[in-house]
C-alpha cells in the first residue's frame, strides 16, 4: 500500500480492533484511532507493545490520527504523560 501524496509505502500494519498501527517507509509510526472509541490504559499498552514489535524498541516519529468522537480517559492521559 502506498500513500499517494508522497509515495510512502506501508511496511507493516496491524489491526488491534480499536486502532490500526502502521510502520511506514519514511520510518514514521502511524496510529489510526477508530471512531467513537474511549481509550483506556489497556488500549494504550496494546498500542505500545505493537509499536515495540515494529521498531525493535528503537525510537521513531509517530503520528496519531484521532477518529471522530474518539476520547481518552483521565488515567490514560496521565499514563501517556509519564511514558517515554
Amino acid at each position: 500500500m502506498y500513500l499517494a501524496e508522497k509515495n510512502i509505502a506501508i511496511i507493516k500494519e496491524f489491526d488491534l480492533k480499536h486502532t490500526i498501527v502502521r510502520l511506514r517507509s519514511d520510518h514514521v509510526i502511524e496510529i489510526m484511532c477508530n471512531e467513537d472509541n474511549v481509550y483506556e490504559v489497556t488500549h494504550l499498552n496494546e498500542i505500545l507493545l505493537k509499536i515495540g514489535e515494529f521498531t525493535n524498541g528503537k525510537r521513531h516519529k509517530q503520528i496519531i490520527l484521532a477518529g471522530l468522537y474518539s476520547n481518552i480517559t483521565r488515567e490514560a492521559r496521565e499514563f501517556m504523560a509519564t511514558t517515554e
